[in-house]
């Protein structure tokens, strides 16, 4: 009994280092257990194809959203990765709520293929958290130097100009940032439908309405940004 209860917990461990595997994520010695678990069990090869074309499936499905594409995702992976850590504390502890029900529905009897499209699913989730969490504590705190509406009251806030924003495939987290930055825009909201982000301008210090101003400086950062939406 003992001897069956590590048999399945080795292979509950080899699959959860199979997206990392799949993905070059992996550590030499995690991928070489990963290897030397195949080739004593040739039938778990189904499992790391099931993986490899549900990685595919998830990067056509956000590509085709507008989403960023998977190189230029694992690019901010990497970059919020190496964040200093009071910054990306701040946005992960936002996410754990969904990071515990994840792991909870993780640990329930399932289909291996459904557990590795759920898990493709809150990856992808749980990335576009901490991409939005990082832009709005980098484009909106005091401690980057950003814009942060203050003084005035709740209802000026919401009242400011606002506009929806896509950016390049091959954007990085500084550009985006600093795009924002020059326009004195925060993200509040996104990615919403078609991988938009819906953003805030800081009232201007003179008080005229100069949204289109800013919408047109937002575009011309083509290398950047994809479109641009007045919204309210």
């Amino acid at each position: 009994m003992n001897e069956e209860m590590m048999q399945l917990n080795e292979r509950e461990e080899i699959e959860m280092l199979v997206p990392f595997y799949v993905t070059g994520r992996i550590s030499t010695s995690d991928a070489l257990r990963v290897e030397t678990y195949l080739k004593q069990n040739p039938d778990f090869a189904e499992h790391i194809e099931l993986a490899r074309d549900e990685r595919a499936a998830t990067a056509a499905v956000n590509e085709a959203l507008g989403f960023p594409s998977a190189r230029a995702t694992d690019r901010i992976f990497e970059q919020i990765a190496s964040e200093p850590q009071p910054l990306l504390s701040r946005t992960l502890k936002e996410s754990r709520g969904l990071l515990a029900t994840v792991r909870d529905f993780f640990t329930a009897p399932s289909p291996v293929a459904v557990r590795y499209a759920a898990m493709a699913a809150a990856a992808v989730v749980l990335l576009q958290a901490a991409i939005v969490g990082t832009l709005m504590t980098r484009s909106g705190g005091p401690e980057t130097g950003g814009f942060e509406v203050a003084g005035g009251p709740k209802e000026q806030a919401a009242n400011a100009p606002s506009a929806l924003v896509a950016f390049q495939d091959g954007a990085t987290l500084a550009d985006m940032t600093r795009a924002l930055k020059d326009v004195g825009a925060t993200i509040v909201e996104g990615p919403v439908q078609g991988g938009f982000y819906r953003i805030r301008f800081a009232p201007s210090k003179s008080g005229a309405e100069d949204a289109p101003t800013r919408i047109a400086a937002l575009k011309a950062q083509q290398n950047i940004v994809k479109t641009v939406l007045p919204s309210r």
